[in-house]
């Protein structure tokens, strides 16, 4: 069940407010918001100083604004992502370097533009094995 808050800050971004979030903000924008681990399945899929603390990867419900992991490259968290789309834990997920924002038309949207100075990696189901895409500002 979602926070008061949270119900209350996805209904205004629905509505079309603009939503900004930095780090912990912008992770819990997401759908599945990738929380932490570094494990799946037992195999190590980041450093486990990326963990949060926690051994196997947690994926908990988010304000369903966009699907997302943040600071992918620097963190070492971009394989995070990959694996939990390839373990089926999430349909789809965007890793997002430091420096660099997910610009969404409208809440929930599937279609995305890029801006700052890092890339975007678009990681989605393409017949049961993940395709990688990235995506830069432009």
């Amino acid at each position: 069940m979602p926070s008061p808050a949270a119900t209350v800050i996805s209904r205004l971004a629905a509505a079309g407010a603009p939503y900004l979030g930095f780090s912990a903000g912008a992770m819990v924008s997401s759908r599945e918001a990738l929380t932490g681990g570094y494990r799946i399945n037992g195999v190590e899929v980041c450093r486990e100083e990326c963990s949060k603390g926690l051994d196997a990867v947690d994926i908990r419900r988010g304000l369903g604004l966009v699907p997302e992991d943040v600071h992918a490259a620097q963190a070492g968290t971009l394989s995070r992502a990959v694996g939990a789309v390839a373990a089926g834990m999430v349909e789809w997920a965007v890793a997002i370097d430091e420096g660099t924002a997910v610009v969404l038309e409208s809440a929930g949207g599937k279609e995305y533009g890029v801006m700052g100075s890092g890339n975007c990696w678009d990681i989605r189901h393409s017949g049961g094995d993940p395709t990688v895409s990235v995506r830069a500002a432009g």
